[in-house]
Formats: C-alpha cells, sequence, structure tokens
C-alpha cells in the first residue's frame, strides 16, 4: 500500500462556491487533494467574502483559480463565472 493520491480524470473540474466559508473550506480542499485532484483542476468562486477566505486561498492554495466576486447577490451570479473557461471538459 502507498501514501500516494489516487489518479484524477483529467477532464473533470471542481468549481467552489463560497461565502464566508473559510472553515470548512479549509477541509474541503484538503479532501479534494486527498482525491487526487490537483490545484489546477480547482475554481473557487469567492461571493464577497469578509471571513479572509480569497487571501487564505491565493496564500495556501495557489494553483487554486480564484475568482473573487465584489458583491453578494446570492449563489446565482457566481455560477456565471463558474461556467466559463475549465481545464476539463465537464465539472462537478
Amino acid at each position: 500500500m502507498t501514501d500516494q493520491a489516487p489518479s484524477f480524470p483529467a477532464d473533470i473540474d471542481v468549481v467552489i462556491v463560497a461565502h464566508d466559508n473559510l472553515e470548512p473550506l479549509r477541509a474541503t480542499l484538503d479532501s479534494i487533494a486527498a482525491a487526487g485532484c490537483p490545484p489546477s483542476q480547482v475554481m473557487l468562486v469567492d461571493v464577497a467574502s469578509t471571513d479572509g477566505t480569497s487571501a487564505w486561498v491565493a496564500e495556501q492554495w495557489p494553483g487554486v483559480r480564484l475568482i473573487r466576486l465584489d458583491v453578494n447577490n446570492g449563489p446565482t451570479p457566481a455560477a456565471t463565472p463558474a461556467s466559463g473557461p475549465r481545464r476539463g471538459g465537464s465539472c462537478c
């Protein structure tokens, strides 16, 4: 048995929409990484967080594609940047 992370499909991207979710986001990104997903296949849309989410992600997960929305108009507007160009063909 090895400690190596499982391989992650190259045609899948993970998109996370967050608003003031720094604490659960830490565990979420750790779990995604443990599943073998490279940071380059993760997009985080930060919806006007005030808890330091964007700064923490930029510092701790520099490979994650980070989009920051300055105004919180709910989760639906976050879908627009999340539906833009992705590395893989599908997202989850």
